[in-house]
């Protein structure tokens, strides 16, 4: 699969199971000095509005969309990080490094 036919897989498998509000490609794919080895790093923000109350509702959020998207690991490997709605405001309001980075430089997939 070409780059581009990956992108839409991963936005088609993901949307599939779950009500998505954004997904963000970011790392060396969204910046575009990848190579052959590069990996795909992808934050999806679910649209459930409430922080998960205990690790047990995180995982089953991970895993949700981690499941969703396994088939195409076996194309290229894929780092994941699943938000919540609050979560993910959470994490643009502690502007760290690494988000400014994702929400400057990360391309937008849904």
């Amino acid at each position: 699969m070409t780059k581009k036919e990956i992108e839409k897989e991963i936005v088609n498998r993901i949307t599939k199971v779950e009500k998505i509000l954004r997904i963000i490609l970011f790392g060396s794919q969204a910046y575009g000095n990848q190579d052959k080895n590069s990996d795909i790093d992808l934050l999806v923000v679910i649209d459930k509005n409430v922080y998960p109350k205990n690790f047990k509702e995180k995982s089953e959020n991970f895993l949700k969309i981690s499941r969703a998207i396994r088939p195409i690991e076996k194309e290229v490997p894929i780092d994941l990080v699943v938000y919540t709605k609050p979560e993910f405001e959470r994490f643009v309001e502690l502007d760290s490094m690494f988000s400014r980075k994702v929400l400057r430089q990360g391309k937008e997939l849904s």
